[in-house]
């Protein structure tokens, strides 16, 4: 992590960040961020800047920069404000309400919802749930495509559920889902 324009320290859990901070991931290592209602995960080899971060008028808008890597989102809806999401990438750029999806700053898998998919000139095309798309070059977004089926299972994570899988067979408690607070909680996670 990199709190603006300072060295690069090790993340910590429950560490908060702000606009401006930066997160890398190293070889076999991820991080998993909650702002509000959205959870992104973080994978390995992965840089992510976070351009803004505020809350207006009981909107909290994130725009993030995904510099290099892979990042799943999963922005739920229901909360008690409205959640305003975008990651954008040198190519593309996702905006998103309510929805789960991957993207690598050019791919983009939706799982459920949708996301509105654009090229660096404003070339948008809608991606729904369970179809992907790719921003190449200066071209606008393909045609979204059927995922391929039995490719991705998804299931619902829900917010009543208290443990999660640790992925070594056992479960621990699962952390508490945030309060709408605009700040960023960093929960580091080895894949």
């Amino acid at each position: 992590v990199a709190f603006g324009n300072q060295n690069w320290i090790q993340a910590q859990p429950g560490m908060a960040l702000g606009a401006g901070d930066m997160i890398s991931s190293s070889f076999g290592a991820g991080a998993v961020l909650r702002i509000g209602d959205a959870v992104l995960t973080v994978r390995p080899l992965t840089r992510l800047r976070i351009d803004e971060l505020a809350e207006r008028e009981g909107v909290l808008e994130s725009d993030l920069f995904l510099q290099v890597g892979r990042v799943r989102s999963e922005l739920r809806s229901g909360g008690d404000r409205v959640q305003e999401f975008r990651m954008r990438s040198p190519v593309a750029t996702a905006a998103v309400r309510g929805t789960a999806f991957e993207f690598d700053g050019v791919n983009l898998e939706v799982f459920d919802g949708s996301v509105m998919l654009s090229n660096s000139f404003g070339q948008t095309r809608a991606v729904r749930a369970r179809e992907s798309s790719a921003v190449l070059g200066g071209l606008p977004p393909t045609a979204p495509l059927a995922a391929r089926a039995g490719a991705v299972t998804v299931v619902p994570y829900p917010d009543s559920a208290r443990e999660r899988s640790t992925g070594t067979g056992q479960t621990e408690a699962a952390p508490p889902v945030g309060a709408g607070t605009a700040s960023v909680l960093l929960e580091l996670v080895v894949e």
